[in-house]
Parts: C-alpha cells; structure tokens; sequence
C-alpha cells in the first residue's frame, strides 16, 4: 500500500504550503497551511506537520523553494497542484498579447 505524502513549500503568497497525497485515499490538494515564511523554517514547518495526529505514517518532504516543488511534482506528474497552488500564473515576458506594441 502506498504512503501518504506532505510536501511543504514556501508560497510567493508569504505563508507555507502543504501538498497532501493519498493514493489510498484518492487525495490530492494543496493547501495554505498557518505558517508565516518569516517566521519558520520550512524544515520546522515539516517537522510540526508531522506531529499532527493522522500523519504519523506520512512521509513529509520540505521543499526550499516553490521551483524545487514544481518540478518534483512535474516529476510525480502531478501537474494539477501546480494549477490549484498557482492558479493565476504570470505570462511569460513575450507572450502578453493584451501589451501595447
């Protein structure tokens, strides 16, 4: 049976995101989690989550950056968190055809 997993990373929103997935459970969300970035560590962000009761069995991975979690959810093919955690993404310089010539 597949463990569950929480990925813990920092969002550009100035708080600590959390992705849960449970393939057991048929979950996949993101979601904000009460932690300031300026406060914590994402390691101590990671280590308070897995105190909470139900995770005891999940396995927690910090992610430093949102980069570095993009691309191991890229990887684990995951692609719709990245939508639900980012659901307004910039355009690419270049690619806004909406700007003035």
């Amino acid at each position: 049976m597949p463990t569950p997993t929480i990925a813990v990373f920092p969002h550009p929103s100035g708080v600590y995101y959390a992705h849960l997935v449970d393939p057991n459970a048929g979950i996949n969300i993101v979601a904000p989690t009460p932690f300031d970035t300026n406060g914590l560590a994402v390691e101590q962000v990671a280590t308070r989550l897995r105190k909470v009761r139900g995770n005891e069995d999940a396995v927690v991975r910090p992610f430093r950056t949102a980069d570095k979690w993009i691309n191991h959810v890229r990887h684990e093919g995951h692609l719709d968190a990245i939508t639900e955690a980012f659901p307004h993404p910039a355009p690419r310089e270049g690619t806004d055809h909406d700007a003035a010539s």
